[in-house]
C-alpha cells in the first residue's frame, strides 16, 4: 500500500540589522616642555641585546558543538571536558563555537578552519555531512568528530561507542529494580545512535526476563519493527515533562531519556512527584543533578571526554592519522554507572549479577543489539499487512499547539480512521519538522506519512522520499498568504528574483 503526505505553508526570514560604536579616547594633555639639559657625556654604546626567543604557540583544539550548548549535560559537555582535561594536563589552548540549529554547522567548523585551529572537533552524528566536507576541502586541517565511524579521510578520526553494551547493562538493573512492572525509554531524534542506547536497555531488560522468569515491559521503544518513541529534538524540557508523565501515567516507574537536556523534563516530574527513578545517558546525571540525585538510579556511560583527550594527545605528538575509535567496556570507552544516592540501596545480589553480565558482554557470550533480518528478508512486522495491530501505519506529526492537547485530537482522529476502515494508526510526534522529515526520510522509513506545512514539505520533496496526497482545505481555499522578508539591499523585488536564492525558517 502506498501512502503519500500532507503540506503545508509557512515560512519567513527575520533580518536582524546590527550597529557597531566605536569610542574614541580622549586626547590626553600635552606636558609641558622640560627645561634643556646640558648634554650629557657620550657613552660607549651597549652590545646589541640578542631579541628574546618568542615563546612557542599553543596548541589550539577547536570544538563545534552540537545544539544543546556546551553545557548541556550530556554529549556536547562532555565532549567538552575532552578538551578541558587536555587544557589542565597538556597545555593546549581550548575554543569552542555552540550550534544554535542545524545550518551552524558548517558556518562553525569553517569558522576555526579560518582560524587555524591544529584540531577540529565535531560533536555528534548530525554534523557528519559538514564535517566529511570540510575533511575533503581541507586536507591539511586535522579533524575529529564524536558518534561517527563511517568517514574515511586521511585527515579525519572518527569514533564510535558500543553504547548498547552499557544499557543492557542499565536495563537489566531496570528490571531488576522496578517496582510496577514497566520501565520505559524515549529517544531525542531517531538516528543510530540514540537508537543504540534504546536497543541495548530493551535487550538488558528482556535478559533479565529471562533468567528471572519475569514479564517485566519496556515502553518506548521496539528493536525489531524499529519504532518508538522520539520527542524530535535534543534541547526543549517541555516535551521531557510531556514525555515523563505519559511515561509515568501509564505505569514506567523507571525511565531513560536518550535526548541531551530534554532528560531533564523527565527527572522535574519525577521530583515533583515524589517517585520514579531515571536513568541518564552519556555523563553521570547523579553529579550533573546532584539536587536531584534521589530519583538518578544510574547512568550509561559514554566516556567520550577519554577520546577526545587521547585524540588530542596524539595530534600533539604528530601521531594523529586517519580511521576510527570504538569505545567499550572492555576499554573503559563505555560503562555503567549508579547514581550516588542508589549505589549502596541497589542489592548486592543484583550487583554480582550485573557484574557478571558484564563480563560475558566482553567475551561475547552476549549479544547487545537485536539480530536483524537477512538480507532479502522481510523485517519483522512486515509479514502482515500495513495497517494492522502487527504493522501499524505510523503518522508522523509536529504540534502545531499544545503537545497534550493536539496528540489527544489525533487519538481521535485515529480512532475514526480505524472505524471507517479497519487501520491501525500510530503517531510519530516530534516537536519539529526536521524530526518527521528524518522519520520518513530514513532507511527503512519509520513513519509511513506525515502532516507538513508547505516549506517543509518541499525540504523532503527535494530529498526524494516524499508527494503529496491530500492537501487542507481551510476557510474554502486549499492556501494561505505568506509573507518573504528580504534584505533592502538584496536587490530582490519579484518573485522572479527569488530563483535561485536561500530560504530559512523557523521549525516548527
Amino acid at each position: 500500500m502506498k501512502f503519500k503526505k500532507l503540506a503545508w505553508l509557512l515560512f519567513a526570514v527575520m533580518l536582524l540589522a546590527s550597529m557597531v560604536l566605536t569610542a574614541c579616547q580622549p586626547k590626553a594633555e600635552q606636558a609641558a616642555p622640560a627645561e634643556e639639559a646640558a648634554p650629557a657625556e657620550e657613552a660607549a654604546p651597549a652590545e646589541e641585546a640578542a631579541p628574546a626567543e618568542e615563546a612557542a604557540p599553543k596548541f589550539k583544539v577547536c570544538q563545534v558543538t552540537d545544539v544543546g550548548g556546551i553545557d548541556d549535560k550530556s554529549f556536547n559537555a562532555t565532549a567538552w571536558k575532552g578538551v578541558q582535561d587536555a587544557i589542565d594536563k597538556l597545555g593546549v589552548e581550548g575554543k569552542y563555537l555552540e550550534s544554535q540549529q542545524q545550518t551552524d554547522y558548517e558556518v562553525n567548523i569553517n569558522a576555526f578552519v579560518e582560524e587555524g585551529c591544529d584540531l577540529i572537533i565535531s560533536v555528534g552524528f548530525l554534523l557528519a555531512d559538514a564535517t566529511a566536507a570540510a575533511a575533503e576541502n581541507n586536507p591539511d586541517q586535522n579533524f575529529a568528530i564524536v558518534d561517527v565511524n563511517w568517514l574515511d579521510y586521511p585527515n579525519l578520526y572518527g569514533s564510535g561507542f558500543a553504547i548498547d553494551q552499557a544499557t543492557f547493562l542499565a536495563g537489566y538493573l531496570a528490571a531488576g529494580m522496578t517496582q510496577t512492572g514497566t520501565v520505559a525509554t524515549y529517544g531525542g531524534i531517531q538516528i543510530p545512535p540514540v537508537e543504540a542506547f534504546m536497543d541495548g536497555f530493551v535487550l538488558g531488560v528482556q535478559e533479565y526476563n529471562k533468567v528471572h522468569g519475569t514479564d517485566v515491559q519496556v515502553l518506548g521503544w521496539d528493536p525489531q519493527a524499529r519504532t518508538g518513541l522520539f520527542v524530535g529534538n535534543f534541547e526543549s524540557t517541555d516535551d521531557g515533562r510531556t514525555m515523563g508523565e505519559s511515561l509515568m501515567d501509564e505505569g514506567a516507574d523507571i525511565i531513560m531519556p536518550v535526548a541531551g537536556p530534554v532528560g531533564a523534563g523527565t527527572l522535574a516530574v519525577m521530583e515533583e512527584r515524589g517517585s520514579g527513578m531515571l536513568i541518564g545517558v552519556d555523563t553521570d546525571w547523579s553529579l550533573q543533578f546532584e539536587a536531584q540525585k534521589d530519583y538518578i538510579l544510574a547512568s550509561a556511560l559514554k566516556n567520550m571526554d577519554l577520546y577526545v583527550y587521547q585524540t588530542i594527545e596524539k595530534a600533539m605528538n604528530g601521531q594523529f592519522e586517519g580511521g576510527n575509535y570504538l569505545g567499550t567496556l572492555e576499554n573503559g570507552g563505555v560503562g555503567l554507572g549508579y547514581g550516588s544516592a542508589w549505589a549502596d540501596k541497589i542489592p548486592d545480589d543484583l550487583k554480582a549479577e550485573i557484574e557478571d553480565i558484564k563480563a560475558k558482554i566482553i567475551a561475547g557470550e552476549i549479544a547487545t543489539l537485536p539480530e536483524m533480518p537477512a538480507e532479502g528478508a522481510a523485517p519483522a512486522g512486515e509479514g502482515a499487512a500495513l495497517g494492522t495491530e502487527e504493522n501499524p501505519i505510523i503518522w508522523g506529526v509536529v504540534p502545531s499547539g499544545e503537545t497534550e492537547r493536539v496528540v489527544s485530537g489525533f487519538e481521535e482522529v485515529a480512532k475514526l480512521i480505524y472505524d471507517q476502515t479497519g487501520l491501525v494508526i500510530q503517531p510519530f510526534v516530534a516537536t519539529e519538522y526536521a524530526g518527521v522529515i528524518e522519520a520518513v526520510c530514513s532507511d527503512p522509513p519509520q513513519a509511513h506519512m506525515t502532516s507538513l506545512a508547505t516549506f517543509a514539505y518541499i525540504l523532503a520533496a527535494d530529498k526524494g522520499c516524499v508527494e503529496a496526497a491530500l492537501v487542507a482545505v481551510r476557510f474554502g481555499s486549499p492556501k494561505y498568504n505568506g509573507q518573504i522578508y528580504v534584505r533592502a539591499d538584496s536587490g530582490i523585488e519579484t518573485l522572479e528574483d527569488l530563483k535561485g536564492k536561500t530560504f530559512c525558517r523557523p521549525d516548527p
